[in-house]
């Protein structure tokens, strides 16, 4: 009996034993599967594609909403808060307290909800009337007392605002203790060194508050494998990113949250959102001698209070219809990646039919 489909052979591929010539043979039946997964029209898909296409437009102007006449005022005022409190308004109106926790007290009634206690943090000043000259410092330089001739760290911290012939250090980001002693003291307490270099001993040490202002964001959920559709891939959801709303990212995610002077709330132990900007640092200050700032910041904390207040029905809209977006581009991700997957088994089928054809190993089939 011949080897192919020309002779009176029968299969049971596909066709219940009836002779080849009535099917075609073995690559009748592969081009039968590559004719019905062939997709000739994308009406479906196109429906979805035109009802995302839709809503998208009301995401975005929703977001742009938010952006515009939320965001970005209510940090724009909080940016001004940062000018208003910044190491200037300390020098000019300096306030100090002989107990860290009075300094660290201080710090909410001047900045109320532009800040987070997160950021709270009380700095050390050390006095220096009795050096000639003053003292001369600059930002970030490293300030360290000892306590003996070994040089064993008594406490430590930087500086944290410049001063040119002034008479005191202020100290930032303390470790230990500061003591203030006078020369030959019977404590036996060493000198303070800036960067190495001993300035001498403080003659009093007392504290200030310092905190920080940072930008207040809202995050996005956002799926880059569904906006736009990457039937590659075989979990839409996978890759997901949070970045923040601005304006190239109006529209796009599946649901957004709004975090007030960038502080998650919602993770364990409250961290700061990585990407949002911290504006700097702010101190308290004599809110009687610059009663003027300590009013302006009660204004624009006012406002940016009011501000967040107006945006929550924005972001309730956004979460509402950006999963119904989402819905629709998970079906375009579904009819793309079938499509896909067709194209790729039939282009299998036919490299199939392609072999089967070869008359050296007896094809046609």
């Amino acid at each position: 009996m011949a080897i192919g489909h020309t002779d009176d052979a029968s299969s049971g591929f596909g066709t219940f034993g009836l002779p080849n010539e009535y099917y075609g043979g073995v690559q009748g039946n592969l081009n039968a599967l590559i004719s019905i997964g062939t997709t000739n029209t994308n009406y479906s898909r196109n429906i979805n594609q035109g009802r995302y296409d839709d809503i998208l437009v009301p995401c975005q102007v929703v977001d742009d909403k938010i952006v515009d006449d939320y965001l970005n005022p209510m940090n724009t005022k909080k940016q001004s808060i940062k000018q208003l409190g910044h190491f200037g308004t300390w020098v000019g109106a300096a306030k100090t307290y002989t107990s860290k926790d009075d300094a660290r007290n201080a710090i909410s009634p001047i900045y109320q909800n532009c800040h987070t206690t997160n950021d709270n943090e009380v700095c050390t000043v050390l006095g220096f009337g009795t050096v000639i000259g003053g003292v001369t410092v600059v930002v970030g330089a490293a300030v360290s007392q000892q306590i003996d001739s070994e040089a064993t760290t008594y406490a430590s911290g930087s500086v944290s605002i410049s001063t040119a012939g002034g008479g005191y250090v202020v100290v930032e980001g303390v470790s230990g203790d500061f003591v203030s002693s006078g020369a030959g003291s019977s404590t036996g307490l060493g000198d303070v060194t800036v960067n190495g270099v001993e300035i001498g001993r403080p003659s009093y040490v007392v504290y200030t508050g310092m905190t920080k202002i940072r930008e207040d964001v809202t995050m996005v959920t956002s799926y880059p494998n569904l906006e736009p559709p990457n039937d590659s891939v075989e979990n839409p959801y996978s890759g997901d990113t949070y970045p923040l709303l601005d304006s190239s990212t109006n529209g796009v995610g599946y649901a957004q949250t709004f975090f007030k002077n960038a502080i998650d709330t919602g993770a364990g132990g409250n961290p700061t959102i990585g990407g949002a900007d911290n504006y700097g640092k702010v101190y308290t200050f004599d809110t009687s001698s610059a009663s003027s700032v300590n009013s302006s910041i009660d204004t624009l904390d006012s406002e940016v209070v009011t501000l967040r207040s107006g945006m929550v029905s924005y972001t309730a809209t956004s979460n509402t219809i950006k999963p119904i977006k989402i819905g629709y581009a998970v079906n375009i991700w579904s009819y793309d990646r079938g499509n896909n997957t067709v194209t790729s088994k039939n282009a299998e089928y036919q490299n199939v039919i392609d072999v089967l054809n070869d008359p050296s190993i007896g094809g046609p089939y």
